[in-house]
């Protein structure tokens, strides 16, 4: 190991090494001997573990699971110039964590730390605070399940005050309680980098969440906020409420698992109805009856930013799926909606088939653990027919038997959008394989359409390039990025939204290395697997773009 250390030390080219599972000592000597040569770009998961990927990928972080070896492989990242990721799923403890803190102080590579569920204490959160003050690259950070408690949400809080790099910081499960929201309410005042907080299952409580929405209430860049489990009554969610007619940053906020009722609700939809940013909401696990689920309708009607929500776990039940149907049928922003474990039925399904089949924008629905039998299944399937927009519907956990299953392969047949469909398979042995063939069919027409319409590699490299030649800083900048996309999408205009999306994110990920030929691909296939498409890669259906 100590051959190791010493190899990232002077190694100059691998920016990953992760290791899972115990090596040995013909593996450590294996791998000791590719990361001394200088002209390395080994991936070592990729040469040691007995499965390979199947496609190029880039090293990109380091695990190491050794508690044992750690202390010594930290050393080395004072001096390694590669290394941008730090996964450690190991317990560190406060002295791991302070002989880590003096290496960031020097180091300027790393940009991703996670060292969640390691122990570290508040004595450990007080070593990293010091190198957050001064280290200048750390963009993502995961201290979540450390016992943090009171004293550590100070120290990190001292932190955030003064750095500006940090865009994701992860911080639940660590018992801050009201004291810990107060001291972290004073940075999130300040603090101008900060964009994604998680400080879910943290007790905060009423006073808690008023400093919150305080300190929220003055800053412009946190985007994405989860306040999971943290007791939050109706009346929390009313200073949250007004918290959001004046800020204009918070597109995400997650309140699932707390005390909301239909009151909280009804607060909660007022301020949403003209608030143009709240993109995400996650109501889940909140007991709300029926008149929060119409306040919530009436949102969706008029609200025209939101495009996800989430209710799973709130037993609306048939009446409730009944007045969310009516909403459906008239807005035209939601995409996403999870009702999984909501007491949907039969008769709730078939509420949802008349405003599914109206509905031109939801593409991602959750009915999993429903209490769907036959009945409810042969309608929806009805419903597959027609629509042309769901591309994935979950449907696990329910009651379906022979005749529902086989009313969903004969949909699938007409059906060319679906790709993801979740099923008890263990009851639909049948028609199990006629099922996935329909969806593999479908992703593979996905796929050839995408690059078909888009992929055409001189067109689209032609237009990328000639903002590159124009703007050296194009690379870093999204402006131009968005207006390269515009280009391309007004050349397509016959195009989907959904290709649209899986447009954009792929020339976000292209526009991070210079656009070569077999790159161009290999990009293609990381941004589908980095972006949950995983099952789009062509490494998984054997399809290979030869441009």
């Amino acid at each position: 190991m100590d051959d190791l250390a010493f190899s990232l030390s002077v190694n100059r080219t691998m920016s990953v090494l992760s290791i899972d599972g115990n090596l040995g000592v013909n593996g450590i000597d294996k791998l000791v001997d590719e990361l001394t040569n200088k002209d390395s770009n080994i991936n070592a998961k990729d040469t040691l573990s007995p499965k390979k990927f199947s496609f190029p990928s880039p090293v990109t972080s380091i695990k190491f699971p050794y508690s044992g070896h750690f202390f010594k492989l930290i050393s080395a990242l004072e001096v390694n110039s590669t290394i941008t990721s730090i996964d450690l799923p190991i317990y560190v403890g406060p002295e791991g964590a302070k002989l880590l803190a003096s290496a960031l102080k020097v180091n300027k590579t790393i940009s991703v730390i996670n060292l969640a569920s390691n122990g570290i204490g508040p004595e450990g959160a007080a070593d990293l605070a010091s190198a957050l003050k001064v280290n200048i690259s750390i963009s993502t950070l995961d201290l979540s399940d450390n016992d943090l408690g009171s004293r550590g949400a100070e120290t990190l809080a001292s932190a955030l005050k003064v750095n500006r790099t940090i865009s994701t910081l992860k911080l639940d499960s660590n018992g801050f309680g009201v004291e810990g929201a107060e001291q972290l309410a004073s940075a999130i005042s300040v603090n101008t980098s900060i964009t994604t907080i998680d400080l879910s299952f943290n007790n905060l409580g009423p006073r808690g969440v008023e400093t919150l929405a305080s300190a929220l209430k003055v800053n412009n860049t946190i985007s994405a906020i989860d306040l999971r489990c943290n007791r939050i009554n109706c009346i929390d969610a009313g200073k949250l409420t007004s918290t959001l007619t004046t800020n204009t940053s918070i597109a995400n906020i997650n309140l699932g698992s707390n005390d909301i009722k239909s009151a909280g609700v009804e607060i909660l939809a007022s301020a949403l109805t003209t608030n143009n940013t709240i993109s995400v909401i996650n109501l889940s696990e909140n007991p709300i009856d029926s008149s929060g689920i119409r306040n919530l309708a009436f949102l969706l009607k008029y609200n025209s930013s939101i495009t996800n929500v989430d209710l799973n776990g709130i037993s609306i039940g048939c009446e409730g799926v009944k007045i969310l149907a009516s909403a459906l049928k008239i807005n035209r922003t939601l995409s996403c909606l999870n009702l999984s474990f909501t007491s949907v039925g039969d008769d709730g399904a078939i509420e949802l088939t008349d405003a599914l089949e109206i509905n031109s924008t939801i593409s991602s629905i959750d009915l999993s653990d429903n209490e769907i039998s036959d009945e409810g299944a042969i309608s929806l399937a009805s419903m597959l027919r027609c629509n042309n927009n769901i591309h994935t519907f979950l449907l696990s956990s329910n009651n379906i038997e022979e005749d529902g299953f086989k009313a969903i392969a004969s949909a699938l047949e007409e059906n060319s959008t679906i790709t993801t469909m979740t099923l008890d398979n263990e009851r639909n042995e049948f028609f199990e394989d006629d099922i996935e063939q329909s969806l593999i069919f479908n992703r593979r027409l996905l796929l050839n359409a995408l690059f078909q319409t888009f992929f055409n590699y001189n067109n689209v490299v032609k237009l990328i390039k000639c903002d590159i030649k124009r703007c050296p800083s194009f690379i870093k900048d999204t402006r131009h990025l968005t207006r390269s996309v515009e280009k391309i999408e007004n050349v397509i205009q016959t195009s989907s939204k959904l290709q649209l999306r899986f447009l954009k994110i792929i020339i976000h990920s292209l526009v991070s290395v210079p656009p070569m030929h077999q790159r161009f691909y290999e990009k293609i296939s990381e941004s589908l697997v980095i972006h949950d498409y995983a099952v789009y890669s062509h490494h998984l259906f054997g399809i290979h773009v030869v441009a």
